[in-house]
C-alpha cells in the first residue's frame, strides 16, 4: 500500500507526517474499493453528507509506503507488521464464578435497591439526580434533538437514550434519527466482569426497545477501562472474562459490536478503577415511533416486561419483540428500562408530568426485575 499523507484533510492545521499517520485526533474511517468504483463510492458518500477521497493505492509490492510533502518517511515489510513488531504472552487466570458473593447476604449497595423508602434510591449515587452534569452540554445544538435530557411538563424524569434527526442538506427535512443508549453497573462489574458485561450489553439494548426501537437494527460499541494488569494473571482476568461475556451478550442477541475503545491503564498508587465494559446501542427510528419515559396521563395500567432471574437470552429476545409489537400498535404511552429497582423506575417515571403511580404490589417494586446472576436471591425470600 502507497499512502499519499498530503491527501489527507486535517482537523488542525501544522500537523506534521507522524501527527497525521497516528493522531488519534484525526478521526477517519478507510475503505477499500476498486479503482472502477471509486467515483461510485465517492458519489454514494457525498449523497449521504459523508466526505469521502482517495488517500492510498494497493500496490503489487508487499510494503506499506508512507508519503509526506513529496518525500517518503515510512517504507516497511508487510510481513513486519504481520509479526506486530514482536510476539507477546501473558498468563490470565478468571476468579471462579465471582456472582456467588452477591448471593447472601446482600451486599449494603444492594440492599439500596429493596427499600420501603424511596428517600433511600432518589439519595444513592446510582439512581440520584445527573441534572447538574447533564446541563454542563447543550442539546439542543443544531436543533435536532428528539428527547430533552430531561422529559415531562415540568422536566424532571430523565431520558435514557439520546435521540437525534439525521444532519440533512440545508432545505431539506428527515424523519429520520438515530437513537443511543448505554448500560454499565460498576457493581455488578466489580463482583463478577463476565456476567457484569453481559448487564452491560443487555441493559444498553433494552433501553433502545424502551424508545421503541427494533433491536434487530441496533449495534454496539464497547468501551472498556480496567486497572494496570502488570504480569498478574487475576488482573489479566478481568478484561479477559468482561470481553467472553460481552462477546457471549452479542451471539446470544445477534448484534454485532463496531470498534470501540480501551485502557488498561486504570491504576493510580494503590488504587485501581472498577472493572469498567461500558455497551453503547445505536439504532436507527422514526421521530413518530419513539416513545418517551414520563407517565403521560392519569389512569394507565403499568406493566413489567422480561422479568427473569437468569440470562435467558431468548426470553429476553421474545420480550423484546412482544414489546416492539404493541409499540407498533400505538399501545405503549410510555416505558422505561429497570436498571436497577422497578419502584426506581417508576419514581423517575413520575417526576415529568407529576404523574403519580399506586400499587399494592410492594413485592414486584422492591426487587431488580430485570436481570439476576445465578445464586442471587430476591429480598423477599
Amino acid at each position: 500500500m502507497e499512502i499519499d499523507l498530503d491527501a489527507v484533510r486535517k482537523k488542525y492545521t501544522g500537523l506534521d507526517g507522524t501527527e497525521l499517520a497516528i493522531s488519534e485526533s484525526q478521526e477517519r474511517m478507510a475503505v477499500v474499493v476498486s479503482p472502477e468504483n471509486v467515483s461510485r463510492f465517492t458519489d454514494a458518500a457525498d449523497r449521504e453528507n459523508l466526505e469521502a477521497y482517495p488517500v492510498a493505492i494497493i500496490t503489487e509490492s508487499p510494503r506499506m509506503v508512507m508519503k509526506w510533502q513529496g518525500e517518503t518517511i515510512v517504507n516497511l515489510s508487510r510481513a513486519f507488521l504481520n509479526t506486530n513488531g514482536a510476539p507477546k504472552h501473558i498468563s490470565v487466570r478468571v476468579a471462579e464464578n465471582a456472582a456467588k458473593k452477591l448471593s447472601d447476604p446482600i451486599p449494603a449497595h444492594e440492599e439500596l435497591f429493596y427499600p420501603h423508602d424511596l428517600r433511600m434510591i432518589a439519595a444513592d449515587l446510582r439512581t440520584a439526580s445527573r441534572r447538574g452534569l447533564a446541563e454542563r452540554f447543550d442539546s439542543t445544538v443544531g436543533a435536532g434533538s428528539v428527547f430533552m435530557p430531561f422529559g415531562g411538563k415540568y422536566q424532571r424524569t430523565p431520558s435514557q437514550v439520546a435521540a437525534a434527526l439525521l444532519p440533512v442538506a440545508p432545505g431539506q427535512s428527515t424523519e429520520s434519527c438515530s437513537v443511543m443508549a448505554w448500560g454499565f453497573d460498576p457493581f455488578r462489574m466489580s463482583a463478577d466482569p463476565f456476567y457484569g458485561a453481559q448487564e452491560s450489553v443487555i441493559v444498553s439494548v433494552a433501553k433502545l426497545c424502551a424508545a421503541g426501537c427494533d433491536y434487530h437494527r441496533a449495534y454496539l460499541t464497547l468501551q472498556e477501562y480496567f486497572a494496570k494488569p502488570g504480569q498478574v494473571p487475576e488482573r489479566w482476568g478481568q478484561p479477559f472474562a468482561a470481553l467472553l461475556g460481552a462477546l457471549r451478550a452479542q451471539m446470544k442477541l445477534g448484534i454485532a459490536a463496531i470498534g470501540g475503545k480501551d485502557s488498561m491503564s486504570g491504576t493510580f498508587m494503590d488504587m485501581d478503577v472498577p472493572p469498567t465494559l461500558i455497551s453503547f446501542a445505536v439504532a436507527m427510528s422514526n421521530v413518530g415511533e419513539m416513545i418517551s419515559s414520563e407517565f403521560s396521563a392519569s389512569g394507565h395500567t403499568v406493566y413489567v416486561f422480561g422479568q427473569s432471574d437468569d440470562f435467558q437470552y431468548e426470553d429476553i429476545r421474545k420480550g423484546w419483540e412482544a414489546f416492539y409489537t404493541l409499540c407498533r400498535m400505538g399501545r405503549v404511552k410510555a416505558a422505561r428500562a429497570v436498571e436497577n429497582s422497578v419502584a426506581e423506575a417508576v419514581m423517575q417515571m413520575s417526576f415529568g408530568n407529576a404523574v403519580g403511580f399506586r400499587s399494592d404490589a410492594q413485592e414486584e417494586l422492591s426487587g431488580r426485575t430485570d436481570f439476576w446472576f445465578p445464586g442471587t436471591r430476591r429480598a423477599q425470600e
